[in-house]
């Protein structure tokens, strides 16, 4: 039930009750005036004292509760990765005097992609009337959540009547794809020491004096790298970035067509990480990177070098679905330009076809290298590796996996 249909209908049962009281109290007065005697008094009296209490809860406090939602487990940005759960502390406050038995405590979890986690729980306020509630969630999946208002709760020792208060504080919550560390990946380095031997990886590995930005120290670092202004403000041992003269450009192609991923979520999700794990050795290693995902709109990431870049591609990726009718070839070809002569492309499709292969001769026609990254489900390896080895026989070099921890060992020397 939404809020606003929960308030209604406690607002009308409060009435009903408020009308049953209000009736008893007119019949035990005129028992009073008209019968008299102990009995009617003290029914009269018990009437009165038992409605003024319960009239007196209406000012109970719970309408003005306060309440802080501290969120224990997100980093920087309120980010987790998919798999975690969300776990939450909230500190509540309630002003007033008024002695309350027990606080129910709701709120509701948002996805985007239209799922609706309630909570509930209860606890009992302190003599300062101040209370904690403490949840964690399933693991979630990849998404943006969120965190609606919370409403606080409170009955009476009968039970009759419910007092709320409402906390207005919207949170959202961006859960990242999963990702695994790649230490290396060695057909990339064959690649460069192959047609880039005396041109972009010499280059690569030579620095410019022009700085880029700070990072964090490495052992063995020379005393001239050390930004000692950046180590005094923050109190950690930070070395100088300089810029690089040259690199491979790496850019990743998603199929991200709806008829591919029919019954496949997981299938996509594991393509997705595979591409959020890519980005994050790519960033570790500086390269120039980019990144073309379909989509309703394409969406295309120029390449470029930098941890921000690297976070922007990733960002797009937690609310990336399969809800395109781009094939990897029209984006290919539509997006030409930003691919750039002598660039490597990395295609992510589940597709084992014609169309594949296509988009794979379309690069190396146009002086560009390309792979493809082949996520399959459990039980469909063997066909996969079929698939990787005619591509092979061609020319191509393709990585089939079932789960996101066979990338480093795919990449770290063995591919199919």
């Amino acid at each position: 039930m939404n809020p606003i249909a929960a308030r209604t209908a406690l607002r009308k049962g409060n009435v009903k009750r408020a009308a049953v009281l209000i009736a008893l109290a007119i019949c035990s007065l005129f028992f009073v005036l008209f019968q008299g005697g102990k009995l009617a008094f003290m029914l009269f009296i018990f009437v009165m004292v038992l409605g003024t209490y319960l009239y007196l809860g209406r000012w109970s406090g719970i309408a003005h509760v306060k309440a802080v939602r501290i969120l224990s487990n997100t980093g920087h940005g309120n980010q987790i990765s998919a798999g975690n759960p969300l776990k939450v502390k909230v500190d509540v406050d309630i002003p007033g005097f008024y002695p309350i038995p027990y606080v129910l405590f709701e709120e509701q979890i948002q996805s985007s992609k239209g799922r609706a986690i309630p909570i509930s729980s209860t606890f009992i306020p302190d003599y300062r009337r101040r209370g904690e509630v403490t949840y964690e969630t399933a693991p979630l999946e990849r998404g943006i959540y969120t965190l609606q208002e919370m409403i606080f709760a409170t009955e009476d020792i009968f039970g009759l009547f419910e007092h709320r208060g409402t906390v207005k504080k919207q949170q959202h919550i961006r859960v990242y794809p999963r990702m695994t560390d790649i230490p290396d990946w060695v057909y990339y380095k064959q690649l460069s020491k192959g047609a880039h031997a005396h041109t972009a990886t010499s280059r690569a590995n030579r620095e410019t004096t022009q700085i880029n930005g700070v990072r964090e120290y490495v052992y063995g670092d020379k005393l001239s790298r050390i930004h000692w202004n950046a180590t005094a403000r923050t109190g950690a041992w930070k070395s100088k970035e300089y810029e690089r003269e040259a690199m491979p450009r790496l850019v990743f192609i998603l199929d991200r067509r709806k008829q591919v991923y029919t019954d496949q979520a997981t299938v996509f999700e594991l393509a997705v990480s595979a591409v959020a794990s890519l980005i994050r050795y790519g960033s570790r290693q500086q390269m120039l990177m980019g990144l073309v995902s379909g989509g309703k709109q394409a969406t295309v990431f120029t390449a470029k070098r930098g941890e921000l870049h690297a976070d922007a591609m990733i960002d797009h990726l937690v609310e990336a679905e399969p809800d395109s009718s781009y094939s990897p070839m029209q984006l290919a070809e539509g997006f030409a330009s930003s691919l750039g002569r002598g660039a490597m492309i990395v295609l992510l499709s589940p597709v084992q076809d014609q169309s594949i292969m296509d988009t794979l001769a379309w690069a190396a026609r146009n002086h560009m290298s390309a792979c493809h990254f082949l996520p399959v489900r459990s039980g469909e390896e063997d066909q996969a590796r079929q698939w990787s080895a005619m591509l092979r026989a061609r020319g191509f070099v393709s990585y089939p996996f079932a789960q996101l921890k066979e990338l480093p060992q795919l990449l770290g020397g063995r591919h199919i």
